[in-house]
């Protein structure tokens, strides 16, 4: 009797399991709603009520991954019939397969090429954006601390409009600007590291477009070369003999 009584209580677990969990493919996706309908290929296709997409979170804080039409996914429907149930997630499968095969590495691929990965073992971050950055806003600071290199390479135009100061400071021997022309607005104060005279130094030859002044002593290793006159206190000293 007893046996008889286990036997009928696994055979009526196995048959409400197998109509309440079941793999299906996605038929249709409602994404304002955050729902499928399921084709269900081991019941003769049959299509299923809309079911909701279970998701990380949903309340103060969303996470939000809608599968798309064709994906495999496993169900969990109540136990009245296909009218009210779950999609619990997809699966990798034949025709779908893993994007990587490492048990280290987060790995995050778009269709449309796009992806992102983090990979434990290395320590490494990386990714390849096929589109474009739109817009990324941060309303506080924005503090990045790096411990080796940065090397960015831009294939157009670089902007940075920044609403207070700007500073650089480099620990090495210099900073290097190179460009076939480098262009200065505003005012310039050059002064040496930690204060006192800077010196400066030109490895090539320099053109000046527009008036200059100097308030101090200009000393010339060389010559000086004027087509207009060279005035000291109002005289004219490039026409000066002894």
């Amino acid at each position: 009797m007893l046996r008889q009584i286990k036997d009928w209580v696994i055979q009526y677990v196995r048959s409400v399991l197998e109509s309440t969990v079941r793999t299906a493919v996605v038929s249709s996706v409602d994404p304002s709603r955050g729902t499928v309908r399921v084709r269900i290929p081991d019941d003769d296709d049959l299509i299923s009520y809309d079911l909701r997409v279970l998701s990380r979170k949903t309340h103060q804080d969303k996470d939000y991954w809608m599968p798309d039409v064709g994906e495999h996914v496993l169900c969990l429907f109540l136990p009245y019939g296909l009218e009210q149930g779950f999609v619990l997630g997809a699966f990798f499968s034949q025709a779908d397969q893993p994007p990587v095969a490492s048990q280290d590495k987060r790995h995050v691929l778009f269709g449309d090429g796009t992806w992102l990965e983090y990979d434990r073992k290395t320590n490494t971050l990386s990714g390849h954006i096929k589109g474009q950055v739109d817009k990324l806003t941060v309303d506080n600071d924005a503090i990045l601390d790096v411990g080796g290199s940065v090397q960015a390479t831009i294939g157009q135009d670089l902007i940075a409009d920044v609403g207070n100061n700007a500073e650089v400071t480099a620990s090495g021997s210099h900073i290097l600007l190179n460009a076939p022309l480098i262009k200065l607005q505003g005012n310039l104060s050059a002064a040496a590291q930690g204060g006192g005279t800077a010196t400066e130094t030109k490895e090539a030859d320099t053109d000046h477009t527009g008036s200059y002044t100097l308030t101090g002593d200009l000393e010339v290793d060389g010559n000086i070369h004027a087509t207009g006159d060279i005035l000291a206190d109002g005289s004219n000293v490039n026409h000066h003999t002894h």
